[in-house]
């Protein structure tokens, strides 16, 4: 039975496998037709290979699945040339090593399968080719120097210009031969220049494929020149580089190093880092340099540059809604318009990364800068079709230093982490202490509850205290610090409204603000309650028509012909109606986040029953509503306002959460 050999190719590191091969024969490696390498078919380019580690195991005959063994370095010749047909490896020839189970009266007994390790040893000539710029090292033109080693400025066979060569300290490589011997594109990496004993071994740094043959050119010094990246986290870690140009004026077409640089080619540039003459240190984010700029008298040295986006076609991210508006100072921008998909960040820090939600105050219509529209969108939402493609800028739904938030309601102030509902927000703890408002007619409110409060010191969200606080109030000592959600929520009746009670045994209308804890209120289904609690507090009406939640609704007898006269609600509160159609449905889930039902009838808020009609009275009222006895503080009833059947509020709501005035 024949041996059986398995030559292993590794890379003159002794650790890189490239390839390895099969043969069987009785003597020799390929019985002395198919020589190491494999002619042309396998790596063309060596010259000349090391045997380093020889093992030996069996596979069959009666030393079967004996362990392998080490055999040692091979003895003997070290140097087999490729494609001779005197230097192949004896397998068991004079002086091959010999497996410990081998047995020469049977030698096809054991039949031993031996895996040779071998190494490059030689490749072709102009291992190392030196030129004076990219450009010629790409076109292998104009060769400065070579030499037939693969370690840098190894003593060269063939110095051409030897005071150049001798002076550059560092090498990139343009180009190099890969197993195949094809010329590739090199990695750009820059090499230094090691003194003997410690010479820098392309063969063991350069890329897995690369075997022999680089073209080498010095890299422009960063410290004197420009050099581009693609980001600005690739200009500070200075890798990978998309071109360079020597000087610092900007060019419009420098040295060309990736492929894909083409598809980020820019006329507008911004500086990540520059050269101080020590350090590097961070440039000018917020200015973007044209092509033909001289950045002399800016950088004082070497500049990193990065591409400056086209705002009108991508996102630009601030940190307030007065720079968004201004577009003055941005934090973070990115091409496209996707949120924050691949955010070229120009600011580290929290301030960026911690923002999960955003605004528009401004977007490209093609012509011009204008407002954007509401809501808050997450990251990873595309804009595409919101700003019809064009640019926007973008400021925080929470910024970070945002202490107070205002919301419509409750339930809307307790959803969620990251109040990206919230109608307004501000920097202090003075309620409506607050420049940076969008919604102005919402601070018509002049008492407010905390839904809640973040309390530092045990990272978690705490219910808000009972009560209500008045505009100018310090939440400091309430909160210790924290950010704060405040609402205002009253469903409430314009004062004069009129309330079926019962007085003397006669059911009776009664206008609410003469009524007194413990009269009896008539409720739908035909008994009546006492009043528990009676709250009262100011409102100021806006002069649109809007169909928000915090305004008055009329409900009038042409639209509701139960009513003995016209009824005034706010927008949240609830018309008790036998069925929902599709639409309110729809809405009371958007706003309520459920559907709610009381004495067995549906709450419809005024504002989304399309018979309630915003009144455009603007001026300032006060606004009552009432709380009846019940076993069970969350639950309310269905009451008579005007003839109307509407909702009372619950005795835990206008108690603990509502924000008026008990009376």
């Amino acid at each position: 039975m024949a041996a059986s050999v398995i030559i292993w190719y590794f890379k003159a590191d002794k650790t890189t496998k490239i390839a390895t091969q099969t043969s069987t024969g009785t003597n020799n490696f390929g019985d002395g037709a198919t020589y190491i390498g494999g002619g042309s078919t396998y790596f063309p380019t060596v010259v000349g290979w090391k045997p380093f580690d020889i093992y030996s195991q069996n596979t069959s005959g009666s030393a079967a699945g004996v362990e392998s063994h080490y055999l040692g370095l091979i003895s003997g010749e070290e140097f087999y040339s490729n494609g001779s047909s005197t230097n192949y490896i004896q397998i068991l020839g004079s002086g091959f090593p010999r497996p410990p189970y081998y047995d020469p009266l049977n030698p096809d007994e054991a039949a031993p399968t031996y895996n040779v390790y071998i190494s490059v040893q030689a490749t072709f000539e102009n291992n190392l080719e030196y030129f004076e710029t990219y450009a010629d090292a790409m076109a292998r033109n104009n060769m400065i120097a070579n030499q037939n080693n693969k370690a840098i400025n190894y003593p060269p066979v063939n110095k051409i210009n030897a005071t150049l060569y001798n002076s550059i300290s560092s090498w990139r490589i343009a180009r190099y031969r890969n197993l195949q011997g094809n010329w590739t594109s090199g990695p750009y990496t820059t090499f230094q220049v090691n003194a003997a004993p410690d010479y820098t071994n392309l063969q063991i740094l350069a890329p897995a494929d690369a075997l022999y043959g680089f073209a080498l050119y010095p890299p422009a010094d960063p410290t004197t020149s420009i050099t581009f990246y693609q980001t600005r986290q690739n200009a500070i870690s200075q890798t990978p580089r998309i071109a360079e140009n020597t000087g610092l004026t900007i060019s419009a077409s420098p040295i060309i190093l990736n492929a894909n640089f083409n598809s980020y080619t820019t006329n507008s540039w911004r500086i990540a880092q520059y050269w101080d003459g020590g350090a590097w240190v961070t440039g000018t984010l917020t200015t973007a340099y044209s092509n033909g700029t001289n950045l002399t008298s800016i950088t004082s040295g070497g500049a990193l540059l990065f591409p400056a986006i086209n705002v009108n076609t991508g996102i630009q991210y601030f940190q307030t809604v007065a720079n968004a508006n201004a577009r003055t100072n941005p934090i973070a921008e990115e091409p496209g318009l996707v949120i924050k998909a691949a955010a070229n960040i120009l600011i580290d820090g929290s301030p960026f990364d911690i923002i999960t939600s955003w605004r528009i105050a401004k977007y490209f219509n093609g012509s011009s800068w204008v407002t954007g529209q509401p809501g808050a969108y997450t990251d990873g939402t595309s804009l595409t079709t919101v700003t019809s493609g064009r640019g926007v800028a973008l400021y925080p739904a929470v910024p970070p230093a945002v202490k107070i938030q205002y919301f419509q309601s409750y339930n809307e102030a307790m959803s969620g982490t990251n109040g990206d509902n919230a109608l307004a927000d501000q920097s202090t703890l003075i309620i409506d202490d607050s420049t940076n408002v969008y919604d102005l007619t919402y601070y018509s409110i002049r008492l407010w509850g905390i839904a809640r409060y973040y309390k530092d010191s045990v990272s978690a969200w705490i219910p808000g205290p009972s009560g209500v606080f008045s505009l100018g109030s310090d939440l400091t000592s309430i909160t210790g610090g924290g950010r704060c959600m405040l609402y205002p929520g009253n469903p409430c009746f314009l004062q004069g409204t009129n309330i079926l009670c019962q007085i003397d045994g006669e059911e009776i209308y009664v206008p609410i603000e003469t009524l007194k804890k413990g009269a009896l209120v008539k409720i739908s289904n035909g008994e009546f309650k006492k009043i528990e609690l009676i709250g009262k507090g100011p409102f100021k009406n806006p002069g649109h028509s809007e169909r928000i939640q915090q305004r008055l609704y009329k409900c009038s007898r042409a639209k509701y012909p139960e009513l003995k006269k016209d009824l005034f609600i706010t927008g949240c509160h609830s018309i008790l109606v036998k069925e929902l159609t599709e639409e309110q449905n729809e809405q009371s889930l958007k706003m309520s986040g459920d559907i709610f039902i009381t004495d067995e009838s549906y709450r419809l808020m005024a504002c989304i029953d399309e018979r309630a009609e915003p009144w455009a009275s603007e001026g300032d009222y006060t606004i009552w509503h009432l709380a009846l006895e019940n076993e069970n503080p969350t639950f309310n009833y269905g009451i008579y306002a005007n003839g109307l059947l509407v909702e009372s509020c619950a005795i835990n709501y206008l108690k603990n959460k509502s924000s008026m005035e008990i009376v």
